[in-house]
């Protein structure tokens, strides 16, 4: 879905940007390009994918995994899915958030970064499952907002371990 590496990587993502900056720079850690996402309000900086309102991605697969930077500051991030019932649902997951609540259309959950970069890895199936009461059917879009840096953004079938990844995806070995 995302991979920073690349040099057209943000074509397919919406940017939008109020008090903030989405840009592409070189994160030493890594020694790669990666995507710096920042802002003062987490609600006004943010991409997303699909890049057109109406569009969606229509993936399958079950596992998001994000690999981000945690920058100390505030951060959340949106997955919009589809399930059995073709009910669009929203899950949103925030150092912000304390605990976690379900609404009818809505799971808010608290997320917890560890210093340096993260492996952030949703079982979207086990989510929809436990938060809605329903089956997983599709993910239709993801949203993540300031403030973090992200390496890459994939979907897969499985869980899959870090020795199965690319190197550009996988978080750095000192962490």
């Amino acid at each position: 879905v995302l991979l920073s590496a690349l040099d057209d990587t943000l074509q397919s993502w919406h940017r939008n940007v109020r008090n903030g900056h989405v840009k592409l720079l070189k994160d030493d850690e890594v020694q790669s390009t990666t995507i710096e996402v920042k802002a003062e309000n987490v609600s006004t900086c943010y991409l997303m994918s699909p890049a057109s309102h109406g569009q969606n991605l229509n993936i399958k697969h079950p596992f998001l995994c994000l690999v981000v930077k945690n920058l100390e500051e505030d951060f959340l991030f949106d997955v919009h899915v589809l399930d059995d019932t073709n009910s669009k649902r929203r899950f949103r997951a925030s150092t912000l958030q304390c605990v976690t609540k379900v609404q009818p259309f809505i799971c808010t959950m608290p997320l917890k970064l560890d210093k340096g970069w993260n492996l952030i890895s949703l079982n979207l199936r086990e989510y929809t499952r436990h938060a809605f009461r329903h089956e997983y059917k599709e993910l239709l879009g993801i949203q993540i907002h300031a403030n973090c840096r992200i390496r890459s953004v994939y979907v897969t079938s499985r869980q899959l371990q870090s020795e199965e990844l690319p190197a550009e995806v996988q978080i750095p070995a000192s962490q």
